[in-house]
């Protein structure tokens, strides 16, 4: 994510530093519903300080003596932040996760609903973000850089959490699918505990959950590479295009650019990039264009790919290449800008505050 181009690219950046302390990074789920008070799952709000969403579950499993596929979030929360999200848990009381007690983890509020909470049960977050050790800022560049990201939208490249401590996830993901045994094994070491099943060192012996999360990571590499291409109109229609609806995630071919432009202007719909897979339904002119361009320079033939997608189980969607930057409030004192925004769901906070940093 480092090497990737800026919308603002001729606006200096502040500079600074994240997450300097875990109370400088606050999120908080925006909850897509509220418990009906009656059901077989118990929904908690919980407070999490310097622990993954994962790393609390696991906590909270052993606490409650429950499997941790028994507790669904509606989201990942990073692991340096001071975070609040939902969980449910079947299988308990609501006393027994009252009175729970563990290092890290706050229980906010308990209440029964009649479902598990799944990956994307959320409507956005809510960030109140300090950037820290400012020489100076330059309040003008500062309100240019914003001003541009409020009208135009924030470029919705995949954060660098998404490729892992070392930044190579997606090459792990790209040897899984083109099945280079040795670069993923290389790539990997000798940390069996995390990734490996049993003593084997190959590639079918890959936790699943980690299979996916490689392959992921390879899919947001592409679309970020996608994204980049198309950033000097990544605010604007092609025909050809497949619009993104903000509402309800759904795509539809555009015709008439011209058309659209009305919808486009109010933040309702946005071109979208590839998260390839092996049905992903694909665009066609110019768009169509660049996706070629991105596959053909990562030097696997689309034929091929899709069929590894598909022994994947992977088939593909669209994403918006912009996103929204919502309630946007900020405050400078001393040495550091507090930030505080929301965020629609699955877009990262770094990817906005890259473009105010310009740090690597």
């Amino acid at each position: 994510m480092a090497n990737l181009h800026y919308l603002t690219e001729d606006i200096p950046g502040i500079g600074g530093r994240l997450y300097a302390e875990p109370e400088d990074f606050f999120v908080e789920e925006i909850p897509l519903y509220r418990p009906a008070g009656a059901g077989e799952h118990v929904y908690c709000e919980i407070e999490k300080r310097d622990l993954t969403t994962r790393e609390a579950i696991s906590r909270i499993s052993r606490a409650l003596s429950v499997k941790e596929r028994e507790i669904g979030a509606a989201g990942n929360k990073d692991k340096h932040t001071v975070s609040r999200q939902m969980l449910s848990i079947r299988g308990v009381s609501e006393r027994d996760v009252e009175k729970l007690e563990i290092p890290g983890i706050k229980i906010l509020w308990v209440r029964r609903h009649n479902n598990k909470l799944r990956i994307g049960h959320l409507e956005g977050n809510r960030f109140r973000i300090r950037v820290r050790d400012l020489e100076s800022v330059d309040e003008s560049n500062l309100t240019k850089t914003l001003d541009i990201l409020t009208k135009r939208g924030v470029p919705n490249y995949f954060g660098y959490q998404r490729f892992g401590r070392a930044g190579d996830s997606h090459l792990i993901g790209r040897a899984l699918l083109v099945g280079n045994d040795k670069e993923v094994i290389d790539r990997l070491g000798g940390d069996s505990g995390t990734y490996f099943m049993g003593p084997r060192r190959d590639i079918r012996s890959i936790k699943r959950d980690f299979r996916y999360f490689f392959v992921h990571a390879y899919q947001s590499h592409l679309f970020n590479k996608c994204l980049e291409k198309r950033l000097s109109d990544f605010d604007a229609l092609w025909k050809g295009d497949l619009a993104y609806k903000h509402d309800n995630g759904a795509v539809f071919r555009v015709e008439d650019a011209e058309k659209e432009a009305d919808r486009l202007g109010r933040f309702e719909i946005s071109p979208s990039g590839p998260l390839f897979g092996h049905k992903m339904i694909e665009p066609e002119g110019r768009e169509k264009a660049i996706e070629d361009e991105v596959l053909s320079a990562e030097g696997v033939a689309p034929d091929i790919l899709s069929m590894r997608f598909k022994e994947a189980d992977i088939k593909g969607v669209r994403r918006s290449y912009r996103f929204p930057v919502k309630e946007l409030k900020w405050e400078h004192s001393d040495k550091s800008v507090i930030f505080s925004f929301v965020l629609p769901k699955g877009c990262y906070a770094t990817s906005f505050l890259r473009e105010i940093m310009k740090t690597q």
